[in-house]
């Protein structure tokens, strides 16, 4: 699975960190097959079990508490016990449009090292159909894996998710004509 596969990459290659901080690192780093950079972070909460971070993410009214970036969540067109389609937009700064999301989201729990995933791509679906002034985002890869955190003697002592993204948000910076 690609996810997974991103997930284990080494940072160390290929990658730039662009962030850092006591609970958040992020990453980037341009790939051959899309235009658009892929990024992935590590989050780490301590005293939150895995099973817990992955329902603040996958319950989409339990992330409506929390999440300030995506509005108008919804999953539809259930195609079995782990599969959805999720809408949701992103609500832009004054003088950008809005930007809006369609994505086929999978669920699993253990699959190969990882306790929990969520994996999303973009997806065309008649039941959510393009809104005028609104720009579909187009999602190459998303998701999130989550594991229990361990200190040095294997103890559990929270969560850590990898998040990894990326994502064509339809903004296109042009570069001046030079002289």
């Amino acid at each position: 699975m690609k996810l997974l596969s991103i997930d284990r990459e080494n940072t160390e290659n290929d990658w730039k960190r662009v962030h850092n901080s006591e609970f958040i690192t992020v990453y980037k780093k341009n790939t051959g097959d899309s235009p658009v950079v892929l990024l992935k972070a590590y989050s780490y909460m301590r005293d939150v079990p895995a099973n817990v971070t992955i329902e603040f993410i996958h319950d989409l009214k339990l992330r409506a508490q929390w999440d300030n970036v995506l509005h108008n969540m919804k999953s539809f067109d259930h195609r079995g016990p782990n599969v959805d389609v999720m809408y949701s937009l992103f609500k832009a700064p004054f003088g950008m449009s809005n930007r809006d999301f369609v994505q086929l989201r999978t669920r699993g729990k253990d699959v190969e090292d990882a306790e929990h995933i969520i994996h999303m791509v973009s997806i065309d679906h008649p039941d959510a159909p393009k809104i005028k002034g609104v720009v579909r985002a187009h999602t190459y890869i998303s998701g999130y894996v989550v594991r229990t955190w361990k200190d040095e003697k294997g103890q559990a002592i929270g969560s850590v998710m990898t998040v990894v993204t990326q994502t064509d948000i339809g903004v296109r910076i042009y570069q001046p004509f030079s002289y």
